[in-house]
């Protein structure tokens, strides 16, 4: 930051000297244009880089909080590893400084309204409205992480200085302005499409505006899901709106995904160094090096789905573990921590570099979220659901460049195969389970359904040795006379004693059928 602002009051007093001549015009012309040297250009350029830097904070405690111990742990991908904290997210008992980093950090809402005002400045000075829209496409990209986290936040009055000491907005209102925002922006970038930013003020896109189109439409479609539940009617106008081609399209290449490839030399990704801290530098028996990491290491949660699929992009996600004999063991979230010196090192590593970019966003999820809208809310998304979330799985394995991609999609069917070339006599017993309540959003009934008419189909076509249990139409015959109550222990997903009894009754008369 120092370096930048050294450079922008340079400039300002080049600018000063030469509007003495004759060129004054000349100096002050095309702002815009790679190699410009303006002061709009310098001030542009180091708001802009200012404004991506509150997506996901290069500063590392920020990161560390908001990423590494708040997101990646919520989410199953990140687990803490340092013995000392015991009031963490990750146990649902947090100390206040754990929560509060979104709202109350001076790296995020003050960093972001202050360079918003000087972008919006520039492209008054300019007549150019192309720096304000993608500034405001940023500014939703941020602001929705802390939307997410803590529901009602300042939004629509926060002052330019990114002031808290303004009123509350629901997540309805903030919602509904985040639409409002990228709509606008949107529009503006569709009337300037060939327009670009100089370089140095784009470390996501390089100035290509139509690429921030496609980023835009595509965080449109992100909040469009998330609120999905609440307000099918908005959710599916703003959804559809995103999609259509005629806005610009999405993100469907990964030559599209938003990543901010701004570290290199001495500034590192901050979630790289985040994992780091307390690194073990070698084992205590051996003297050996030990390469997993510090205060941050992968989830059991992950790894063990991954491990199941024998999913081959684990290599690119984690560093192997140090348990003699397993290659990948991801760490339980919510446990003692063991301590790192002695066992919390030999858990797997995430992998990540100190000049790897920040993704704020991926053709795979993109092409996830399409397939999530037309199986569950029925949106139209311009094609098919099953064709949607087998796209976004070769496309992720293409990311990472990973091999693999159709035998995972075909995982279910592998596992059988690879078990009757053993056994040719091996059976499978295909179950199709209960629902969850429909009422938490978690657990919707349309997805369970069709699970359900995929494992049938599956064991159609499969043939001999492999059965079907059909124990969700069972469980959907038991809802009309009881209740989730009756049944679960959680009033949601867990089946109670009585629950149990009725699978167990469920899968006992279908092997006795098909013996």
């Amino acid at each position: 930051m120092k370096k930048i602002l050294n450079t922008f009051i340079f400039a300002s007093l080049m600018v000063v000297v030469s509007s003495c001549t004759a060129k004054y015009e000349d100096i002050n012309s095309n702002p815009y244009q790679p190699g410009d040297l303006s002061a709009d250009d310098y001030a542009l350029g180091s708001a802009m880089n200012n404004l991506a830097g509150c997506v996901v904070s290069p500063d590392v405690n920020t990161a560390q909080f908001t990423d590494c111990l708040l997101g990646g742990p919520m989410g199953g991908y990140f687990a803490d590893s340092k013995a000392s904290w015991e009031r963490t997210i990750s146990n649902f008992n947090p100390e206040d400084g754990w929560t509060n980093v979104f709202l109350k950090s001076d790296k995020v809402l003050p960093v972001l309204y202050s360079n918003l005002n000087i972008v919006e400045v520039v492209s008054q000075n300019t007549n150019n409205p192309v720096p304000l829209a993608i500034a405001t496409i940023i500014k939703v990209a941020a602001i929705h992480r802390i939307a997410d986290a803590y529901g009602p936040i300042p939004y629509s009055k926060i002052g330019a200085d990114g002031s808290l000491t303004t009123p509350y907005d629901s997540e309805q209102e903030v919602y509904n302005k985040f639409f409002e925002e990228l709509n606008h922006s949107i529009g503006v970038l569709n009337e300037h499409p060939n327009d670009r930013l100089t370089a140095s003020a784009d470390y996501i896109y390089q100035g290509d505006v139509k690429k921030w189109i496609r980023f835009a439409n595509s965080l449109k479609l992100r909040l469009a899901i998330r609120i999905a539940n609440v307000d099918k009617v908005t959710a599916q106008k703003m959804a559809e709106e995103a999609v259509d081609p005629k806005n610009g399209g999405v993100i469907e290449q990964n030559t599209d995904n938003a990543a901010w490839s701004y570290f290199s030399g001495s500034v590192n990704n901050p979630i790289y160094v985040a994992k780091e801290y307390n690194h073990v530098s070698a084992h205590e028996k051996d003297n050996s090096a030990c390469l997993t990491g510090g205060d941050t290491h992968a989830a059991a949660d992950i790894i063990c789905y991954m491990n199941g699929y024998e999913d081959a992009r684990r290599e690119k996600y984690f560093v192997k573990s140090e348990w003699k004999g397993y290659e990948y063991v991801g760490l339980r979230r919510g446990i003692i921590i063991p301590v790192l010196e002695t066992t919390g090192h030999k858990y797997s590593g995430i992998n990540i570099k100190p000049n790897d970019p920040l993704y704020w966003m991926n053709a795979a999820e993109v092409a996830f979220l399409r397939a999530e809208a037309a199986a569950v809310y029925n949106f139209n998304m311009g094609g098919e659901a099953g064709e949607f979330y087998n796209t976004g799985i070769r496309l992720s394995f293409e990311q990472w460049g990973a091999d693999g991609a159709e035998e995972y999609l075909a995982n279910i069917q592998k596992t059988v195969q690879i078990a009757q070339l053993a056994s040719p006599e091996t059976e499978f017993l295909l179950i199709a389970s209960m629902s969850g309540n429909p009422e938490w959003s978690n657990t919707p009934l349309k997805k369970a359904d069709e699970f359900s008419r995929a494992l049938r189909q599956l064991a159609a076509e499969a043939g001999k040795h492999v059965a079907f249990a059909d124990l969700f139409s069972l469980w959907q015959r038991l809802l009309k006379r009881k209740t989730f109550m009756d049944l679960t222990g959680n009033g949601v997903n867990h089946p109670n004693d009585f629950g149990h009894r009725v699978f167990a009754l469920g899968v006992n008369f279908i092997l006795e059928k098909e013996a």
